[in-house]
């Protein structure tokens, strides 16, 4: 693995512990806060039912003061002496009510000063609390971009292989890598015929696949099964046995969607380089060229993005293959670098299925029964 690769793994790594640390941190302030709310509505639940019972006492008191006043009232003794011992015993049950009064009275003022304080704490708990939301997803933020743009390389780059005899090269894109019974790959690559229409079985062109560094991760030597000059076609296999990188193609369903200014990727070999992006917009859908409709698109391209694909950027489907670059002559000829034509998705797909080659795109269709019709 290399330092850089390394590095991205460990940042992934690195972000995803932060972020799971983090909604533990929070999950235990969550909890903080439910059990001092808890034991908030413990403590006046108790008071309420303390203040209960002295309700329940003072009737009770009441009842048993009538009862002794008419007790006293028809007792012999005189009515001073009667007065007086009523008087004693109102005083005294109003000593004890006004005790127990005072005593609830504070302990209230001790759990209204605990409510306060628990408030107190509660409200620092969620300031926090919002604080580290804030943190959190801005950590899943940097995390979905990393994971994102790997994810972009891997599907938009990776698939792009350089097509060279040495001394010129085009390009190609991966759309279909399986085993077959034997476990050798069989590898299909879409490219325009421009870039292979002179390929012969005995001469030098080779296909080229890369590592993330730009290393050449193998080389191999490629088989024209079909071309289409009309439609700047041609699609060629390569049996090896390591699995290639494979593009998404853009279902047919989704073709009539594509709208002027979709955000698209252009990626390729420009003047023989390992797959580079370049990014723009797509222009035109209809610009007629020798009797065939290509789609134009704004990411600047070069010689050598020849085959190259076009990536959707919100998806990174494959939506065209690039064949070729705008420009006029005054005297000598003026590549217009962001005027790019490149093959429809319909042309794709109409080429795939003249050539019995459905397998690429349904998988009711298998590489097997189409080795067997060869």
């Amino acid at each position: 693995m290399s330092l850089k690769k390394a590095g991205y793994v460990l940042l992934a790594s690195g972000l995803g512990v932060i972020g799971s640390y983090g909604a533990y941190w929070q999950n235990n302030n969550n909890r903080k806060q439910e059990e001092l709310i808890l034991n908030q509505r413990e403590q006046i639940q108790n008071l309420e039912e303390e203040f209960s019972l002295l309700k329940n006492s003072q009737i009770s008191s009441i009842k048993t003061v009538k009862d002794i006043f008419e007790a006293v009232n028809n007792s012999n003794a005189n009515l001073e002496e009667r007065l007086d011992f009523l008087t004693k015993l109102f005083y005294g049950m109003d000593s004890l009510q006004s005790s127990k009064i005072d005593f609830l009275t504070g302990r209230f003022d001790v759990i209204k000063k605990n409510v306060e304080i628990n408030n107190s704490e509660i409200a620092e708990l969620r300031q926090k609390s919002g604080q580290l939301d804030v943190a959190i997803h801005g950590m899943r933020l940097s995390k979905d971009l990393f994971v994102d743009l790997n994810k972009m390389y891997e599907e938009t780059i990776s698939p792009v292989i350089r097509i060279t005899d040495g001394i010129s090269s085009g390009s190609g894109v991966v759309v279909y890598s399986k085993p077959d019974l034997n476990n050798q790959y069989h590898t299909f690559i879409l490219t325009v015929n421009h870039v292979v229409e002179d390929i012969t079985p005995n001469d030098q062109t080779r296909v080229q696949d890369f590592l993330k560094n730009g290393i050449i991760r193998g080389i191999y030597l490629p088989n024209v099964i079909a071309k289409k000059p009309s439609a700047d076609l041609a699609i060629i296999e390569v049996v090896a046995p390591l699995q290639m990188k494979t593009a998404k193609l853009i279902p047919k369903y989704k073709i009539n969607y594509l709208r002027l200014y979709e955000n698209v990727c252009a990626v390729g070999c420009p003047l023989g380089y390992p797959p580079l992006p370049t990014t723009g917009i797509l222009s035109s859908v209809n610009t007629r060229l020798e009797g065939e409709n290509y789609w134009m698109i704004t990411s600047p391209t070069a010689p050598g993005n020849s085959g190259g694909g076009v990536f959707l950027s919100e998806t990174n489907e494959l939506v065209g293959i690039t064949s070729k670059v705008a420009g006029f002559q005054n005297p000598w000829p003026n590549l217009i670098a962001h005027m790019g034509l490149m093959v429809s998705p319909e042309s794709i797909y109409q080429f795939l299925d003249e050539n019995n080659l459905q397998f690429i795109y349904d998988e009711t269709f298998n590489l097997e029964d189409y080795l067997n019709k060869k």
